[in-house]
């Protein structure tokens, strides 16, 4: 009886080890943001949990963090959180494309109905800040990447008129 469990538990054991192995690996990263368009800037950090699956080229990843925004054109600046979801397809060891998608967190548990501008009283609509962009990544090695990239921004705050920026960026990915 003893041995038919222990054969039992171990074949238990090594399924469950099988199963696990076909996950793919979870890694986790901080990136260092600086973005600009020549006038507008935004800065920050985001983290990030990047699914590895090493039988493709494919990885997603899914993350956020606090920016800082700087919109002098429209005489603004304030503070964000971002909320960002992506996927990266490895050409070689050292250089990967990228694809990503994000939206503001806050304004977007702020907003409600999303039914207008509560404090001037209009009808106009108030969207989510949300932005797309693509570019590379460079791996610098197992722990350290720059990722350089296009992203259009949409802003439509509380107190900001839809405004539209182009930023090109560069962040800086330390994974621990």
């Amino acid at each position: 009886m003893k041995k038919h469990l222990l054969v039992l538990l171990f074949s238990f054991a090594s399924s469950n080890l099988y199963a696990a192995s076909q996950l793919p690996a979870i890694d986790s990263s901080i990136e260092i943001i600086s973005e600009s368009d020549g006038t507008s800037d935004l800065s920050g950090f985001h983290f990030i949990k990047t699914f590895n699956d090493n039988a493709s080229n494919f990885s997603g990843y899914f993350g956020g963090g606090a920016v800082y925004v700087s919109l002098p054109d429209e005489n603004d600046e304030f503070p964000a959180i971002h909320a960002i979801a992506g996927v990266n397809y490895k050409l070689s060891s050292l250089l990967s494309l990228n694809a990503e998608a994000g939206f503001d967190l806050v304004e977007e548990i702020f907003s409600g109905d999303d039914r207008g501008d509560e404090f001037s009283n209009t009808e106009e609509n108030n969207q989510i800040d949300y932005s797309v962009a693509v570019g590379l990544i460079f791996n610098l090695n197992k722990s350290v990447y720059i990722k350089t990239y296009y992203r259009h921004h949409v802003f439509d705050g509380i107190f900001l008129p839809e405004t539209s920026v182009d930023f090109t960026g560069i962040r800086i990915g330390l994974m621990y």
